[in-house]
Parts: C-alpha cells; structure tokens; sequence
C-alpha cells in the first residue's frame, strides 16, 4: 500500500501559516503606506490650488496620486481575501496531513479493504487541498503583480510631479518637499511588493 507523506506535508503547512501570517502583516504595511500617499496627495492638491493656474501640470500629478492610492487600496483588499483563502486551505491541509498520519498508523498491518480505502480517499483529499493552496499562491502572485505594476506607475507619476513643483512660484519648494515625501513613501510601498512577490515566487510546493 502507498503511504503519503503526512508529516511531511503537516510540516510544510506549519510553515506555510506562519509565511502567511508574516505577508499579512507586511500588507497591513502597505496599506498604512498607500493611506500616507492619499493624505499627502490630498496636502499637495491644495499647495497647487494655491500656486495658481501655473501650478496646472502638478495638480493634475497630484490627483493622479489621490488615484494610486485608492487602486492600491483596492487591489490589497483583494490581495488580503485571497490570503484569507490561503489560510484556510493551509489550515485545512495540517488538519487533513495529521488525520492521514493517524490513518496510515491505524492500518499499516491491515488488509481491510474498507481501512485501506480511508487512507486512500484521504490521500486524494490531501492531494486536491495541495493543489488549491498552489492555485491561491499563483492568483496571489497575479494581484501582486497587478500592484507592482500600479506602484511602479505612481512612483513614476511622483517624480513628474516633482518636477512640476518648480513651476508653483514662492510655493515651489514646499511643492517639491510634499511630492518627495510622496515619492519615498510609494518607493517602499514598490520595495515590500517586490518582497512579497519573491516569497510567493519561492514558495512552490
């Protein structure tokens, strides 16, 4: 008879729950970020609003700021759901590999077909939760693709904006300063999603 490896794969999804809880926390970071681009977008807007019609070019920046931050919300709301999903399906897997394990100590001597038949149908189990943990890990790495691709946008929309902080008049270098804030902060926002997607990259099965 076949025997699966049950503590092997309970092993790895102890692992997996703890990668899990570790992104989690690094999304938590993100968002708090992308909200800091928001409010700092918001500040920028109205120093634009101030430096007058010259100012046309980084108030359009600005907005175009406001707008990164609410589809990085977005796309982190989704990204949070899927790891949800993930959490689960692992969650369900350790439970699924410790019942296996139990299962293949209980009948290792026995030539019952119904005991043998336990093990096998909990095997296929194990085998289907494995593959929707793999199918979650690849539509994570999709979203997180999706915000790479929207930070590296906004932080290319950052430093349009300031270089069009020159043009705001006695306003130009508080301008610049609010912009930069923007810029660094979306620079690490490109850092921890490029962080992420290299641990969801690794963590094959």
């Amino acid at each position: 008879m076949a025997e699966l490896k049950g503590s092997t794969e309970a092993m790895s999804a102890g692992d997996r729950l703890r990668q899990m809880s570790q992104i989690n926390e690094r999304l938590k970071d993100v968002l708090s970020l992308s909200y800091q681009v928001g409010l700092g977008a918001v500040n920028a807007s109205l120093l634009a609003r101030r430096a007058g019609t010259a100012s046309q070019g980084f108030r359009v920046a600005t907005a175009e700021l406001g707008n990164f931050s609410r589809k990085m919300d977005e796309v982190m709301a989704i990204i949070e759901t899927a790891i949800f999903e993930a959490v689960n399906a692992t969650a369900g897997l350790q439970k699924i590999s410790h019942r296996q394990e139990l299962f293949q100590a209980a009948v290792k001597y026995s030539t019952r077909e119904r005991e043998i038949a336990w093990v096998a149908a909990s095997g296929r189990k194990l085998a289907r939760n494995v593959q929707s943990i793999e199918t979650a890990r690849m539509q994570l790495l999709v979203y997180l693709n999706r915000a790479r691709v929207q930070s590296g946008v906004g932080r290319v929309t950052a430093r349009l904006a300031r270089l069009e902080a020159v043009h705001g008049g006695s306003l130009a270098q508080a301008m610049g300063n609010a912009v930069l804030v923007i810029e660094e902060t979306v620079t690490l926002i490109v850092e921890i999603i490029r962080e992420l997607t290299r641990q969801f990259e690794k963590a094959r099965q």
